[in-house]
């Protein structure tokens, strides 16, 4: 179809132009009344008119109006013949006629291109739409990825940044930071730590926005739940999960949504990783799962940094008792002794061994020998402050290293610890056992002025202990 604007303009030049021949007509017949010849002067003029009225009216507007138009003149061109006396006007009225019907075809043709370009233009309008979606979807699409490619970037970062750490306190301090930083959308970030006996949480760090209350420093149902089930979780909103009472808590929460995972090193849970917002539905499913490869990495850092730490302390301590051995004692003995001498202070050192030894691993086993030892340790411990040094300097002899204590206080502790362990009864096999041990003390500066007649002293004060019946404490 012709655009609306362009039919009304050929309908109104129709109109105008049917207007003035009508008008030129009538001029013509009012000459004709006064006796005038006008009438055939201005007809040329009237059917050009009309002729052009017609075409514009059949090729712009339709057929329906060009045979009201056709209706509306052929009575006038017939008037003007009769009134001229002439039939040879009314041939006007068939040039009209065959006017009319190629202009209909024009119209009908030109009328199917407008509708066929239309069906085109719409076409091609709808498929821009679709591509206009398509690349709105793309760009959607193209940001999620970017999103998602920097949330993994970090996640790799953070696995390397894992690798460089061997401290568990900045490896805890590493989980929460990053946590809080590559999840993003939360309000508060959470880390609790297992107590030593299992049985509960103690939170170890908190970061968080500008709350009004303070943190929680205890853990509530839902993390108890995760510590649990030891699975992850994720609340859209805390007062519609039909899972949880968040009213038992005896504080109101300050948040609506939030997503917790646990932290587990080898079957074992060791603490809880936890994010909250105020916002409800904060979280997705992919925020979930990410703050999951986190505490897997940082299970698996803690994991490193405690048998890195337990390799260590395997390699200076004894496997047995705990304390330290004889390489790391002999180590910390130089140190401590070039100490006292710089501050000119006191340092003494003692040395226990078991009498008998022997025998009780042959009358009970070394199992029962193993008990002994143990027993003997934590005697030591409970008489010494953590200052002192304490080893295990052979198979049945210990070493303490007291720095900043005279002869006098070294003998009193060797004393109370000979005491000790007399009078605490061993069971051994199922047999109540005495155990007796000598000792023998020296200190610095006054009897060596050097380490390694410091020791040498201090073993002659052991010698001396067990030349002269055992079960006792000498000095040089």
């Amino acid at each position: 179809m012709y655009p609306q604007r362009y039919r009304i303009i050929c309908a109104f030049i129709s109109i105008a132009a049917f207007a003035i021949a009508a008008s030129l007509f009538v001029f013509g017949f009012s000459k004709i009344a006064a006796g005038s010849a006008s009438l055939r002067n201005v007809t040329p003029y009237g059917f050009i008119l009309l002729t052009l009225g017609f075409i514009l009216i059949w090729q712009g507007v339709g057929s329906v109006w060009g045979l009201v138009f056709f209706i509306l003149s052929a009575p006038l061109i017939m008037l003007v013949s009769l009134s001229l006396n002439s039939l040879i006007y009314n041939f006007q009225i068939i040039i009209m006629i065959g006017i009319a019907i190629p202009s209909y075809l024009f119209y009908k043709k030109s009328n199917a291109l407008l509708l066929e370009e239309d069906q085109k233009i719409s076409r091609i309008q709808e498929e821009k739409n679709l591509l206009d979606d398509r690349l709105e979807k793309d760009a959607e699409l193209t940001e999620a990825l970017y999103f998602k490619l920097d949330r993994y970037n970090k996640l790799k970062d953070l696995g390397e940044a894992f690798n460089a750490k061997l401290s568990l306190d900045e490896i805890y301090e590493l989980t929460i930071d990053k946590a809080y930083e590559i999840i993003g959308k939360t309000d508060e970030a959470k880390l609790f730590l297992v107590t030593e006996d299992a049985r509960d949480l103690v939170l170890y760090s908190c970061k968080s926005k500008q709350i009004t209350a303070s943190p929680s420093k205890k853990s509530d149902i839902f993390d108890k739940w995760v510590f649990n089930k030891r699975q992850p979780l994720q609340i859209s909103d805390i007062t519609c999960d039909f899972r949880f009472d968040y009213k038992q808590n005896k504080e109101k929460p300050q948040f609506n949504s939030l997503i917790i995972v646990p932290l587990i090193i080898q079957h074992r849970i060791i603490g809880i990783l936890r994010l909250g917002s105020k916002e409800k539905g904060a979280y997705a499913a992919d925020d979930l799962r990410l703050l999951d490869f986190i505490s897997d990495l940082a299970s698996a850092a803690i994991n490193n940094a405690r048998l890195y730490i337990k390799t260590g302390e395997l390699a200076i301590t004894d496997s047995l008792t705990g304390l330290y051995v004889h390489r790391y004692f002999k180590e910390k003995l130089t140190e401590e002794f070039n100490l006292c001498k710089e501050e000119e202070s006191k340092l003494s050192i003692l040395m226990l061994d078991i009498d008998h030894f022997k025998d009780y691993n042959d009358k009970y086993g070394h199992a029962a020998g193993d008990k002994v030892l143990k027993g003997i340790t934590d005697i030591m411990r409970e008489n010494t402050t953590e200052t002192d040094i304490l080893a295990r300097y052979g198979g049945e002899e210990f070493v303490v290293l007291l720095p900043g204590e005279g002869k006098e206080k070294a003998k009193s502790i060797a004393e109370n610890i000979r005491k000790d362990i007399e009078f605490t009864p061993f069971i051994l096999r199922r047999q109540e056992t005495k155990i007796t041990v000598s000792a023998g003390v020296a200190s610095f500066p006054d009897d060596a002025s050097n380490e390694e007649d410091l020791f040498k002293k201090m073993d002659f004060s052991l010698y001396k202990a067990k030349k002269e019946g055992r079960n006792k404490v000498c000095t040089s």
